[in-house]
């Protein structure tokens, strides 16, 4: 007795595996070939001309408004992508933590790559208990209502990474209807 209750047991479980394949196959599930969805959100990018030219093209399927700090002023529903290296350097009219801290303040959302020596320098930022890691290359701040929220990334390619960035900074902050 106790052989056919295996056996149909046996026989019931297969089935299920049947219905879940022809329900879900292999490979139809989220992979990096999901396509990247395309919201024109504004960029304004912290850095020299060529990473400016870098991040356009690495975010060139999801927004076709990428521009350098010193062509466009910095607006309200803007995403802002800081070269870490860049700043760190000094050079080139690197904001000062007094204008980041006020974008921050702003609820504009903030992604750093590259260098996170500034976010762990700047005390404004109060983010000295943020976890880091050698594998993270771009670290997201969102401030609203007083309230930081602090995403890291990691990886070793930058285009994932900063996509993946603009797609978090996108929806933590959408844009409202009447300004689209």
């Amino acid at each position: 007795m106790n052989m056919k209750i295996l056996t149909g047991a046996l026989v019931l479980a297969l089935a299920c595996v049947v219905i879940l394949m022809a329900v879900h196959p292999p490979g139809t599930g989220t992979d990096d070939t999901t396509p990247v969805n395309f919201t024109d959100r504004e960029v304004v990018v912290f850095s020299d001309n060529d990473f400016t030219k870098e991040v356009k093209d690495i975010l060139k399927n999801s927004t076709g408004h990428t521009d350098n700090f010193l062509t466009r002023t910095v607006g309200r529903t803007d995403i802002v992508v800081i070269d870490g290296t860049w700043l760190s350097a000094g050079v080139g009219g690197v904001p000062s933590p007094d204008q980041i801290e006020s974008m921050i303040d702003s609820g504009i959302p903030m992604i750093f790559v590259n260098d996170d020596t500034y976010l762990y320098q700047e005390d404004l930022l109060d983010l000295h208990a943020a976890a880091s890691d050698d594998s993270s290359m771009a670290y997201c701040i969102y401030r609203d209502a007083g309230h930081t929220q602090l995403y890291v990334y990691g990886g070793t390619d930058l285009s994932d990474v900063l996509i993946t960035a603009y797609e978090w900074a996108d929806n933590i902050s959408p844009v409202p209807a009447s300004e689209e």
